[in-house]
């Protein structure tokens, strides 16, 4: 049935069109009443009240969700990864739309890419922006199921508003049996990610369970109906988004009183086993949720439960805080549990800095409630709670556990250097703002709660906000935002051409065509056909010469049109003309071997490292290249060495590389996700580039026929370009041995300076640097002895000493001025170096660090102690 007329359907069911008193939106009803169920309108009315026909747990409700729409012609589709690695305009995977949704939205005119038309869906996602309300309200959570149907009507038409309402009725009424007077939709636009439709929002007894997206908008470049200040214009095309939040109505299946004790029951009751933290019930708890569902503030839901039972608002945070903490504790280990099953490498950039984010405050929460174990232990519980439901969450629990180790000494560095930073902010300001605060915590990892103990040390009162997680991610994420740089072509001289034919696909190893000029503009040549490779997915364009012309770079247009740029605007080249082009073959083939060898690389290191590592950038050159890949921990030199060996028995097992276009669709039911390690590819159809049973990718760039056909492959080296990016570079073929041939010719130079046999070089090499530590050890300890004397005779006559000395190890400053101890009482000295100067004040008058910003130009430090770098000349 597709049918427009919803609203007939309600009315059917005895439902009536009402507007809200308080919020003044339109809403649908059995009762007769003018106030909406949408909070903060009215509060939770189900506590301790089940809803459904019968008890049903979390698993129970996805299978009956997923059953009842299978059984109504939709086909289910199994989760998507929580990273939205086929998108290239967001991190996460926020909603079941985002895994057919394309990047930037449903366009007119574009092709709709799904697995199936209509298809179902439980689909694990993350959110960012309601953190610090998980553990609070019973609703909200950082991971969340969103059970979801969908149905595209594009050229053919599926079901529309009608139909969606009455999946929705008959599953909530039909299905679980919830009473016909629970349920009222409210009338409310949606907008995002590019898209914008009428929206009906399913509320029950207070709680909105569900979404009914009637997505038919995009964005319109400043024309149409406006939505929160942007402007939506209709589209040749109805899509049905739906949302059902799956731990909500499981919550409502239930008698619980917070619907975190029936998603997480037996990992909380672990939990309580190592806290001995009691289960709060009764009043207290039922109060508490109930003004959570009318309020977003933990101190305001605090003050009215509080003033209800008679009690003092402190009193009831005592009580109710642990418990919150728990919750919270428990979704978040869940994320983190997901973020890392699907390849997420902790760092502060992208999906790594929430996993990130999320581990640090776990570790925080356990702290507080004072859990003495492992975070691992935590996840692996969760790993316990779902793994029926998911069993590939036991598939990588060594590199999560291993991950976990690693950032929980991370944290605690972290932390230590974080405390010296803040206690100098309190003393020099006497005060820390919320902007501050979020800062610290994202650049430090300094928990609030020690923020704020250290502030109350200097008697200093710090207000931490209710959102402050939620702050943080959103600061963090504003820093990355601002440093994305985008740098376009022109393409409006280019529409209305047609594509340039791609000779280089059909015949990679040709190096000489011909074709016709289809335009010129200035030095900007275009062609019917072109040999001209276009610099894409980090392969390096070709150079060559087009009538004898220099072309020196090569580019593509968003709509297929290829631009030759020569060196020179020419008199030679005329529009309508056949012309003769040239590439630069030595060059070319020397890219299509480094690009090969790249996918060579990222599959050894995958089976080397783990099947968490995936590629975060790469650069092909002729010479040398570069791979960048996401991974949690330095490379060790045996690791490199077995990922040269792994790729070098790649190629010389003489694999063939198999080139092919492919059903997008198709390609990511074969292959998965990992397809789009070099970019996202969202054409109908999808260039394939396979290393049978060893790397498979939607790839444009241009390969070698055969794995031998590299020759070599050498990694050069190995370093960290950022938290959690490892950047392999390395060489392939000639290339590579001229790597080889410069190894040799240090070590044959060594050996002759020496006068030793090149096997001798790293034990001849180890006794030099043994030699050299040892004699500058014996320097060093004289002149911290000489200095000791010299600063021991100048403190016994004066209380202010600055002193000049031709020293150039800053590190035994401190050490010195340490073995003096309590002779520097009452004193302030100041030792300048070679370029640098270090300050140490005993004299509460006197300020180290004013006194070294008199003669350095840049000083850190505090009034106690302070180092100076780059002299003034004073």
């Amino acid at each position: 049935m597709y049918d427009n007329n919803y609203e007939k359907f309600l009315k059917s069911i005895g439902l009536k069109r009402r507007k809200c008193k308080v919020c003044g939106k339109y809403f649908w009803s059995s009762k007769e009443i003018d106030i909406c169920d949408h909070p903060p309108c009215s509060p939770y009315s189900f506590l301790g009240n089940r809803l459904s026909r019968k008890e049903y747990k979390v698993g129970e409700v996805r299978s009956k969700f997923l059953n009842f729409f299978k059984r109504n012609k939709h086909e289910v589709i199994n989760r998507y990864p929580v990273i939205a690695r086929w998108r290239d305009d967001v991190f996460l995977t926020n909603a079941s739309i985002y895994c057919f949704q394309p990047s930037g939205g449903f366009k007119s005119g574009k092709e709709i890419l799904v697995p199936a038309n209509p298809l179902t869906i439980s689909q694990v996602c993350i959110r960012e922006n309601d953190l610090d309300l998980v553990g609070v309200t019973g609703r909200h959570y950082a991971c969340f199921e969103m059970m979801a149907h969908h149905a595209f009507n594009y050229k053919k038409n599926v079901y529309w508003k009608a139909s969606t309402v009455k999946y929705c009725y008959d599953f909530f009424t039909k299905e679980l049996g919830f009473p016909i007077d629970s349920i009222s939709f409210v009338e409310n636009p949606w907008y995002g990610g590019g898209n914008a439709g009428y929206a009906l929002e399913v509320l029950i007894k207070g709680m909105e369970v569900a979404t009914l997206v009637f997505m038919d908008m995009s964005e319109g470049n400043g024309k149409g109906i406006e939505f929160n200040g942007k402007r939506y214009i209709r589209m040749d095309k109805k899509i049905v988004d739906t949302g059902y939040g799956l731990e909500r109505i499981a919550w409502l299946c239930s008698s619980e009183l917070i619907g975190y004790e029936w998603v997480f029951g037996p990992v909380i009751e672990k939990i309580r086993t190592y806290t001995g933290i009691k289960r709060l019930e009764g009043d207290l708890m039922k109060t508490f949720v109930y003004y959570s569902s009318l309020f977003n503030d933990y101190d305001e839901i605090l003050n009215k439960s509080a003033d209800v039972l008679k009690m003092k608002k402190e009193e009831l945070d005592v009580l109710i805080r642990p418990n919150k903490d728990i919750y919270t504790l428990c979704d978040y280990s869940r994320a983190i549990l997901f973020l890392l099953s699907d390849g997420a490498v902790p760092s502060n950039k992208e999906e790594g800095y929430t996993v990130r984010l999320l581990i640090r405050r776990c570790i925080d929460l356990m702290r507080k409630i004072k859990i003495d174990r492992k975070l691992s232990e935590i996840v692996s519980l969760q790993i316990g709670l779902w793994k029926n439901d998911f069993p590939e969450l036991e598939k990588n629990v060594n590199y999560i556990d291993e991950v976990l180790e690693i950032e929980e000494k991370r944290y605690d560095e972290t932390i230590k250097r974080g405390i010296a930073i803040i206690e100098n902010e309190i003393s020099k300001n006497k005060s820390i703002d919320e902007e501050k605060l979020v800062k610290f915590y994202d650049t430090y990892g300094t928990p609030v709660d020690l923020i704020k103990e250290i502030a109350a040390k200097n008697k200093i009162e710090i207000k931490i906000p209710q959102n402050f997680t939620s702050l943080v991610a959103k600061y963090h994420r504003m820093i990355e935002e601002g440093k994305i740089e985008r740098v376009e072509i022109d393409e409006k001289p280019f529409l209305n051409l047609k594509e340039t034919k791609q000779l280089y696909y059909v015949y990679p190893y040709k190096k000489e065509f011909k074709a016709r000029v289809i335009d010129v503009k200035d030095n900007i040549v275009i062609l019917d056909q072109t040999l001209f490779y276009p610099e894409s997915g980090g392969q390096e364009n070709d150079t060559g010469e087009i009538n004898g012309e220099k072309v020196i770079d090569v580019k593509k247009t968003e709509n297929g049109v290829i631009l030759h740029f020569l060196e020179k605007k020419s008199n030679k080249i005329k529009k309508g003309k056949i012309v003769s082009g040239k590439i630069d073959w030595e060059r070319r083939y020397s890219l299509m071997k480094m690009h090969s060898a790249t996918h060579v690389i990222l599959a050894s290191a995958r089976k080397c490292l783990g099947e968490h590592v995936f590629q975060a950038g790469a650069k092909k050159e002729p010479l040398i290249s570069r791979l960048d890949i996401r991974h949690h921990k330095r490379i060790s030199d045996e690791e490199l060495m077995e990922i040269e060996k792994e790729a070098n028995r790649i190629l010389w097992e003489n694999i063939g590389v198999k080139v092919y276009f492919m059903d997008k669709i198709e390609a990511e039911k074969k292959f998965g996700f990992v397809l789009y390690q070099g970019g996202v590819q969202e054409s109908k159809k999808i260039r394939i580039v396979e290393i049978p049973g060893i790397d498979v990718q939607a790839c444009g760039g241009l390969h070698v026929k055969n794995t031998s056909e590299i020759g070599l492959i050498k990694i050069i080296k190995v370093e960290r370009i950022q938290d959690g990016v490892e950047r392999l570079i390395f060489s392939c073929s000639f290339s590579a041995l001229n790597e080889i041939w410069k190894d040799e010719k240090i070590l044959k130079n060594l050996s002759e300076m020496w006068g030793i046999p090149t096997q001798q070089i790293e034990k001849t090499a180890e006794r030099f640097f043994s030699e050299w530590k040892e004699m500058r050890k014996k320097i060093q300890e004289i002149q911290e002895s000489l200095l000791f004397e010299l600063i021991n005779q100048m403190i016994k006559e004066k209380s202010y000493v600055k002193l000049n000395i031709p020293i150039d190890e800053f590190g035994i400053l401190p050490k010195v001025i340490k073995n003096l101890g309590e002779k520097t009482i009452g004193k302030t000295l100041i030792i300048v170096g070679n370029g640098f100067a270090y300050a140490i004040s005993k004299n509460p008058t006197i300020s180290a660090k004013e006194e070294l910003e008199k003669f350095c130009v840049k000083v850190e430090g505090n009034n106690l102690e302070a180092k100076g770098f780059g002299l003034k000349g004073k």
